[in-house]
């Protein structure tokens, strides 16, 4: 498939809602007082505003620190421009959680020029997530994957690759933010290499029995989801397509897949990031590791 119709698989299987072709402007936010019923100022507490309309987004104490989302996904676009990667068909998507005050945000890059094949018909390609909040949830962080295009769902590798983040207290300076952004850049131009081990899964066996290891590695796992994961590995490991097997490529992948669009409301970017955030500390886990490290 030729590099410039990735973007076009992307779309048609709609991974990312936003509208990634002119990405929507970030509301202007920054801090401000608050005042009690007689109009005093509160000592030891600020919120964050958003400047249109002066509305609340959240309220915390004076230590914290407030890291504007055009501040970071600016510096973090302007390195991408200046590194050695291809752009070519690059896409940027936008989600928002926190519902009206949109006080959390789920920004991707894709790019598709840089891509592995894992196997005949199943390409993945290089995307970076970060993520930011004003409602004190998280911190800023960032983290580069990749993204297979068969059924459009996260591939999301774990400290191989990166994993960085910045904590909104104290002082973030220039420097804190320059970090965050080159780790990323870094991580992102070693990806080829990274995403070249990937290949090696689908001949990595895998027996029922250590599938069902690593799904009990899910953090915070119920029966139901266990359960869940247990049935869509069966049949993932009976199917015929490039995505399935008794390998490690296709127990990643139920894993995967689970995360974008899985049982429940797997839609909202919060649902979302918070699976994948999942998916990550498994792909992490004593026994995926020891299937990763098979010959």
């Amino acid at each position: 498939m030729p590099d410039g119709m990735y973007a076009d698989v992307m779309e048609k299987h709609g991974f990312i809602p936003a509208n990634h072709r002119a990405p929507n402007e970030h509301d202007k936010v920054s801090l401000g007082e608050i005042y009690d019923n007689a109009g005093q100022v509160i000592p030891g507490h600020v919120r964050v505003l958003r400047e249109k309309d002066n509305k609340t987004i959240a309220v915390h104490s004076d230590s914290y620190a407030l890291l504007p989302d055009e501040l970071v996904f600016g510096t973090f676009e302007k390195a991408l421009a200046k590194s050695a990667l291809d752009l070519t068909d690059m896409r940027i998507g936008t989600d928002y959680g926190g519902g009206e005050k949109r006080s959390r945000t789920f920004r991707q890059y894709l790019l598709p020029a840089h891509t592995v094949e894992i196997r005949p018909g199943n390409p993945v390609a290089l995307r970076v997530i970060m993520f930011n909040s004003y409602d004190g949830s998280s911190g800023c962080k960032g983290r580069a994957g990749g993204y297979s295009f068969v059924c459009a769902n996260t591939s999301i590798v774990g400290s191989d690759i990166a994993n960085l983040s910045i904590r909104h207290v104290g002082d973030i300076t220039d420097d804190k933010i320059d970090r965050l952004v080159s780790g990323l850049v870094t991580a992102m131009e070693q990806y080829v290499g990274v995403a070249n081990d990937w290949k090696r899964w689908p001949e990595i066996a895998v027996s029922d029995d250590r599938a069902l290891e690593v799904i009990a590695e899910m953090p915070n796992g119920s029966k139901r989801l266990a359960d869940y994961l247990a049935h869509a590995w069966l049949r993932a490991a009976n199917g015929s397509g490039p995505q399935t097997g008794r390998n490690l490529w296709a127990l990643y992948n139920v894993l995967t897949a689970w995360a974008t669009h899985g049982e429940g409301d797997g839609k909202s970017a919060d649902t979302r990031y918070a699976r994948e955030e999942k998916v990550f500390k498994m792909t992490s886990s004593k026994p995926f590791l020891e299937l990763k490290a098979a010959a």
